[in-house]
């Protein structure tokens, strides 16, 4: 929820969790949110909203790092 903290990551947020998670985004987060809103909702089964920071954000989410959307 704080980008800031590491452990305040929200690692799984289930479809029925999507209205909440958006009041947890802030700024462009609620850009991406929207986003995999829309992908699971076009049949998609799950999604990730990798931390772009990090080296290698995209295997990073690969092996559970990030929020993972299903």
């Amino acid at each position: 929820r704080d980008h800031e903290d590491q452990s305040s990551l929200v690692r799984t947020v289930s479809r029925g969790q999507l209205d909440t998670a958006m009041t947890w985004a802030d700024g462009q987060m609620k850009h991406k949110v929207l986003s995999v809103r829309e992908a699971l909702e076009d049949g998609v089964a799950r999604a990730a909203i990798a931390d772009g920071r990090r080296s290698q954000p995209l295997q990073t989410a690969l092996d559970g790092g990030g929020t993972w959307f299903a």
